[in-house]
């Protein structure tokens, strides 16, 4: 295939079928085994495990809301941090907000399983709660798997049998990595995409649709709604290339050891700026909705930008800092302010159901005792509960076994854990 110079563009298939044909693109499409059978897999050990988790102790909800709250998760593309690169200095903070906001609310970090983009990967995760960890590499769950099923449990589908909307937002194609297949099939009642909104406001013409205008698409239908609702929202603004002047002048200098890299840095500072900009209003605006609301908010991934940044800063090869993400989580009640610490995305679903006062499935009562012990679960680094690099114990890998065992269970096996953990 190389030969024809032909490539598999997974992540947008409409534009795959066009570029490769009908032949090529279902052919590269049929490869389906992401995860091999593990062994003692059975009804009866996904029974064991339901059982098991199914009888333990749930921890007793600190803040629960008057009634159910909304719940809102905003995955922000390509959203980092850059003041913490060393070697690199700021004429102003870029997150201003954020970094006002931090200690009065639950916040840390996300361990994203992703760098430079494979975004769906980081949703699949946050969504599902299953693990990138227990994947071939290359596997993109969205096009190899969850296209040909009929239903995956989510945090949606899990809310959606509670009473919930379940709205999924996303300002830009529908058919990019199949959400518009995808989102229905993980327990979405509605897909937003950029042909239905009604805010398509861009920051300049050559931008993508801005974090502001799908953050008041998204506070819009808050208001509109009389049920809690879940809404889930992919922002597109600050997807690369990283271009000067795309999302506006920059109004940041940045210094660092080499000025052709300063201005690319510049450039994305910019852009996460207006991101910040947006969450401030986002915080003002969930303050005037009468139902308890709470937004969880993290970066997908950390963006490609030119090599040199990193390594100047000394995280070249240095997994955990090249894929740790800002994450914060706001409120219109009492929710706290506890420190995160460091977490993989598919422990944010348990985190945000105690935080609004929902019982945990016994999925999460799972999810939620390995994250007591390994909140930070990559093939690249593993994160014990003090926020150190660790190797596993005989305890961790057990908890482990019994996460691979329902994680095959939903993607390759007969989907037991469905009656069973949900």
């Amino acid at each position: 295939m190389a030969s024809i110079k032909y490539q598999n563009i997974y992540w947008n298939q409409k534009y795959n079928y066009t570029q490769n044909g009908f032949v090529f693109a279902f052919t590269a499409n049929l490869k389906q085994d992401m995860l091999d059978k593990p062994a003692g897999y059975s009804l009866e050990a996904i029974e064991k495990i339901a059982a098991k988790y199914s009888t333990s102790p749930e921890d007793t909800a600190l803040y629960i809301p008057i009634e159910q709250p909304n719940i809102m998760y905003i995955m922000s593309e390509s959203f980092f941090d850059p003041t913490r690169l060393s070697n690199y200095s700021f004429s102003s903070d870029p997150l201003k907000f954020i970094h006002e906001e931090i200690d009065s609310t639950p916040s840390g970090y996300v361990l994203t399983p992703e760098f430079g983009g494979n975004t769906a990967n980081v949703e699949f995760e946050a969504l599902t709660g299953m693990s990138m960890y227990f994947l071939k590499d290359g596997a993109v769950p969205y096009q190899q798997k969850l296209v040909k099923m009929s239903s995956v449990p989510s945090i949606a589908s899990i809310l959606r049998e509670r009473g919930y909307q379940t709205l999924a937002i996303h300002p830009f194609d529908e058919t990019f990595y199949s959400r518009s297949r995808v989102y229905p099939i993980l327990g979405f009642d509605q897909f937003i995409s950029d042909d239905d909104m009604k805010n398509t406001e861009r920051i300049t013409p050559s931008a993508y649709i801005s974090d502001l205008s799908a953050i008041k698409e998204s506070i819009s239908e808050l208001h509109a709604s009389a049920a809690p609702t879940f809404l889930h929202l992919v922002t597109m603004q600050n997807h690369l290339p990283v271009i000067n002047e795309r999302n506006g002048i920059s109004s940041i200098t940045v210094t660092g050891p080499d000025a052709t890299e300063d201005e690319q840095l510049e450039a994305y500072t910019q852009d996460i700026l207006v991101s910040d900009e947006a969450l401030a209003y986002l915080h003002d605006e969930i303050m005037a909705i009468e139902r308890p609301t709470i937004v969880v908010f993290w970066g997908d991934h950390l963006p490609g930008l030119a090599s040199a940044i990193y390594s100047n800063s000394g995280w070249e090869y240095n997994f955990r800092l090249e894929h740790e993400t800002t994450l914060l989580i706001m409120a219109n009640y009492d929710i706290g302010n506890e420190a995160l610490g460091t977490l993989s995305p598919a422990f944010i679903g348990p985190t945000v159901f105690q935080l609004a006062g929902q019982t945990l499935p016994p999925y999460y009562k799972m999810l939620n005792e390995i994250q007591s012990t390994l909140p930070g679960l990559s093939k690249g680094v593993l994160l014990d509960s003090t926020g150190n690099d660790t190797s596993l114990s005989a305890a961790q890998q057990e908890l482990l076994n019994d996460y691979l065992l329902v994680e095959y269970d939903i993607l390759e096996g007969a989907n037991y854990s469905q009656d069973l953990l949900f």
